[in-house]
């Protein structure tokens, strides 16, 4: 039995903000979806509310959608939080092109203001999406910023308080630190950082003649 309504509504945060997809785009944009309208063509208001999702990474969401150049990337403090907001939606509802292009906005962003996460992101990020290229990308800024600090000790309290707890998310962390030398994550290839286990590999784009 097919969706019966041209729209769906998805609800966002602790105070249930509504947003407007178009049924058909949504379907075609988040597998997600795709599976949880076919099996449940009228869904129950709690199955399409998600307390914990920023509201304004849904706003983005919903922008993404509709078309996703429209995307910009982030631009402030403030932006970058509802940015990585939009990479865990794009994880729960199993967009790896939404991941993809996300984390290749952010890293240009943290390219061109010359950023390295702090602490909380990394804690954000590994707990709504660990394991994922976003996860080492954020700590392989950090491990960047620690190998060249100048500040004893290099590793501050608050990082160390992250990663104290949880030993695997160190010893990721001492791995990106070990080879910190070897390139600058903010930099080169997308594609190193993209999740491609359903999705096709990009294409590599070739380089100068003596880049080799």
């Amino acid at each position: 039995m097919p969706h019966a309504t041209s729209s769906t509504t998805l609800y966002a945060g602790q105070a249930h903000r509504s947003f407007v997809f178009e049924t058909k785009a949504l379907k075609a944009q988040l597998p997600f979806f795709k599976k949880m309208l076919a099996e449940t063509p009228e869904p129950m208001v709690e199955q399409t509310t998600f307390e914990d999702a920023d509201e304004a990474s849904m706003a983005l969401l919903q922008m993404w959608v509709k078309g996703a150049k429209a995307l910009r990337g982030p631009n402030d403090f403030h932006s970058i939080g509802h940015y990585l907001g939009l990479y865990v939606l794009g994880r729960r509802f199993e967009s790896e092109p939404l991941q993809n292009r996300v984390i290749n906005l952010l890293r240009a962003h943290y390219a061109a203001e010359n950023l390295t996460a702090p602490p909380y992101r990394i804690e954000y990020i590994h707990q709504y999406a660990d394991g994922s290229p976003m996860q080492g990308f954020l700590l392989a800024t950090a491990a960047q910023r620690c190998k060249y600090s100048k500040d004893r000790p290099a590793v501050s309290d608050s990082m160390f308080g992250v990663l104290q707890p949880r030993p695997e998310l160190m010893r990721d962390f001492l791995e990106y630190l070990i080879h910190a030398d070897d390139v600058d994550v903010r930099y080169g290839d997308d594609c190193a950082w993209h999740a491609h286990e359903t999705s096709k590999v990009c294409e590599r784009v070739a380089g100068e003649a003596w880049q080799g």
